[in-house]
């Protein structure tokens, strides 16, 4: 009896760790997905609150699908984080198939001096990029 409650814990605990990593694979699969059948980034920059304390941002479009393939190096060198919540949203990255929305992501420069935040706007998973990679990339998309 206890062999089987022994096996029973270790096939619950297998099974929730599969299931994490499914979700990882998942995630992954739909942000590659996002980067490969987008054409157009349109970025949305952080610029103050209006008058009723609503944030203001000013839509910056990139047409160039170079700066979609130069943010797909930054995705593969940095490291990815689970669940991030309550970060800022200094910028927005709205990818396009034409005029299709895809999907968005916030990012966060403002949370560390280190790395900026690239995250799910569900907060479900997130990257973190090196801010001198992201100053450089950001500066010429800019």
């Amino acid at each position: 009896m206890r062999n089987l409650l022994l096996f029973g814990l270790f096939l619950f605990l297998s099974c929730d760790r599969v299931s994490d990593k499914l979700t990882t694979i998942s995630e992954d699969l739909d942000f590659n997905h996002t980067l490969n059948t987008s054409n157009t980034l349109k970025v949305e920059v952080f610029t103050g609150f209006d008058k009723d304390s609503f944030r203001v941002f000013d839509e910056k479009n990139i047409l160039l699908s170079a700066k979609i393939d130069e943010l797909k190096t930054l995705i593969d060198n940095a490291s990815r984080n689970g669940y991030d919540c309550c970060t800022s949203e200094d910028f927005i990255f709205k990818f396009y198939d034409d005029t299709d929305l895809i999907d968005s992501f916030s990012v966060s420069t403002t949370e560390s001096l280190d790395y900026v935040i690239l995250y799910e706007q569900g907060c479900q998973y997130s990257y973190s990029i090196n801010k001198k990679d992201w100053n450089k990339y950001f500066k010429e998309i800019n």
